[in-house]
This record gives structure tokens, sequence and C-alpha cells, in this order.
């Protein structure tokens, strides 16, 4: 379901969902309920309304959904999903006789009269459900567009995503804000990041040889390949961190003052973003006993400038940096205390709203846009184009 899920966080807005069964299941996969709650837990309310049902090898039931309907009904009522239209309008009968009697002609198998009959029938009644189809979902159905997928678990995947472009920004605007108070250059460092055809990782545990850009050093990504175990080094699975691009840095020459006090803003949208998904975590986790991925990520950039500051000495910026992301994770877990011990609610609309100030930054907007161009290359991979 993960993967299904991953794949329609790439679209840009959903047409309908067809729910496949036979018209007379005994009981329904405990399976499909599961999935079927979790798709509309991920894709909010706004998105009920194009759910279809389609119903195959119908001509046993009189092109009706049979048993497997009351069983539906069922469902909707055990989970407590309410508001999902399920009368003629969005269900759909279909039987697949009339193809096994076309294969049947080619390869040579004689009919009696009655049994074209039928399958004449089957095929004039699948035709007309075909259609009824196509126009329902042409005409009657207003695509949900991803703006309109609001909720939790779809809120996790686009933090998720974000991640990666959200830290590493404020990593690297605190170097050139650091930079350029010191006043001992005019040169500032640009996040370079490359698009991955492929699926690519990072080792935390082994051992990197920083770079030097200005008065800082950075770990360079170490890109390891990883499939069941890693080809590059003997680390166990636990250390490699998959990564939707590689990340590169540029020395450029510093804009004008305006461009410092946007740097200053843009740290503060940031740290102001980081600190709502700690609220974020506070909650589901309560829920859900999940790991907290800010948090984790977070403490990953402090043991890579803990790494730098042991090679280059307690003298080195980087000891300024390692500073602001303790005092980052100590803000973010006094957040967390404050929201779960004040029971505050969680707003959902102010999440969204977060990510979205934040994708507007230009470097995390880049970022972002370099893995909208990975998930092209995954989503080709996957996709069939029927002609």
């Amino acid at each position: 379901m993960q993967h299904i899920l991953s794949y329609i966080n790439n679209l840009s807005h959903i047409n309908a969902i067809c729910i496949l069964l036979k018209p007379n299941e005994s009981r329904l996969n405990v399976v499909l309920q599961l999935y079927f709650a979790r798709l509309l837990n991920f894709l909010g309310e706004n998105i009920r309304q194009n759910i279809m049902f389609c119903f195959t090898n119908s001509r046993s039931t009189f092109y009706s959904p049979g048993n497997s309907g009351s069983l539906l009904r069922k469902m909707f009522k055990k989970l407590m999903i309410e508001d999902i239209p399920f009368d003629k309008s969005n269900t759909f009968c279909f039987d697949s006789e009339s193809f096994r009697y076309l294969v049947g002609l080619e390869n040579g198998i004689e009919f009696d009269e009655n049994e074209e009959n039928e399958y004449e029938q089957s095929w004039t009644n699948s035709s007309l459900e075909c259609n009824r189809f196509l126009k329902h979902i042409c005409e009657e159905v207003k695509c949900c567009f991803e703006s309109e997928w609001q909720s939790i678990e779809h809120a996790q995947f686009k933090i998720s995503e974000i991640i990666r472009p959200m830290l590493e920004t404020t990593r690297n605007i605190y170097r050139n804000i650091t930079l350029l108070r010191k006043n001992t250059t005019n040169r500032i460092i640009k996040l370079s990041p490359t698009v991955l055809s492929k699926s690519l990782t990072i080792c935390y545990q082994c051992e990197r040889i920083p770079k030097r850009f200005s008065d800082f050093w950075i770990l360079p990504d170490d890109l390891h390949t990883f499939s069941e175990t890693c080809h590059d080094c003997d680390c166990p699975q636990k250390k490699h961190i998959d990564v939707d691009y590689e990340l590169d840095y540029q020395l450029i020459d510093s804009g004008d003052s305006d461009d410092f006090k946007k740097m200053k803003y843009d740290f503060k949208q940031l740290q102001l973003a980081i600190l709502e998904f700690a609220q974020f975590y506070a909650s589901i986790n309560d829920n859900m006993k999940l790991n907290d991925p800010v948090l984790s990520a977070m403490k990953r950039i402090i043991k890579e400038e803990n790494q730098i500051c042991s090679q280059k000495g307690s003298t080195c910026l980087n000891n300024t940096l390692r500073d602001i992301f303790v005092t980052l994770i100590e803000t973010y877990k006094e957040r967390q205390t404050i929201f779960r011990s004040n029971k505050i609610p969680l707003d959902l609309q102010n999440v969204y709203e977060h990510i979205k100030n934040i994708s507007e930054i230009d470097e995390v907007r880049e970022q972002l846009h370099i893995i909208e161009q990975k998930q092209e290359i995954y989503m080709k991979q996957y996709e069939k184009h029927v002609s």
C-alpha cells in the first residue's frame, strides 16, 4: 500500500478511483477493507465523490452488484465511512463473456444460436456500461486536485518529501548569515542539487572527507547503491538513508543588504516550520507510535557537524552550526512536551500553510524541483499507455 500511496502522491490530480469487485462475493477481503480505509484517509473527504464501483463477471447476477453490494455497505458502516455515493450513477457492471466468444470464434469453436444470443446480450450490456462509465468520468465528476488532498497521512508524505530540502536550506542559510556577519568575504555558499537517475543512499556510518567552502567545512554526499545489501560498504541497512538527489555546493558572489534580510527572514520561516512539524509528530506519534523523521534528520546533521569539528578543531565555524541544531532540537522537544501536556489539538491547515511557505524559499524550491524530476523518472517506469 505504501507504494500505491507514493505513486498517488506524485499525481497532480485524480479523475476517479475505481474499486473492482466480483458481484457475488461471500465476504470482502480484509486487505481490501484496510487498503480502502487507508486510501480514503490519505486523500481526505473531497475524494469521495470520485469513487466508482465496477463489478466484473456480472452476467450471473443480471448485471447487478449482487451480494457484494450489501457487503460494501456493511464495510462502510464498519469503517465508519460516510457520504460515499453507492448507487446507479457510480456503479458499473460488466461481463467478459463476449470477449471469450470472440476468442472462441478466432479459434474455430462453434456456438449454437442460444449461446450467440447470450454473448450478443453480454456485449451490448457491457458496451453500454463502458460508455456510461466514460461519460461519468468525463462529464459528471470533477477532478480532485492534489491541493484538495488534506489529511494526516498526506501531510506526512509532504513533510517527508520536504525534510531534506528544509534542513539543508536551514543549515546553508545559517552558514551564509555567519559568513556575511564576519565580513571576511563577499562570497556565499550556494546549494547545487542534481537529480539521480536511480535509487541511491547515503551511508551515515562510513566516514566522509570534508571539503572546504569559504570558512565552512562540508561533508559531500557519498552515494551508495543499496539492494538488500550495500554494493559499496559493509554497513547495515539502517545506516543507509535513501536520497532523491545529490547535493553539491558552489561559492558565488553575495548580493546586497536586501539579500541578507531575506536570508534572515527565510531562516526564521524555516525554524517556525520545523517547530510546527514538532507539534505534528507529537500528535500523530501519540496515536501511531511512529518515528519522528524530522528529529532523526536533525540528529544526523549534528553527527555530521561533530565529525567535522573533531577533525578540524574547536575553532572552526562548524561548531556554531552544530550548536544551532543542538538548540533547535532542544526547542523541538520542548515544543512537543508542551503540546502533549496541554493536549493542544492539531491544526492541520496550519501544517499545510507552513509547508507552502517554506516551499517558496528559493533553495527549498530548487531541491523540490529536482525531487519532482526524480519522481517523473520513477512514474515513467511504471506507466502503461493504452492506445
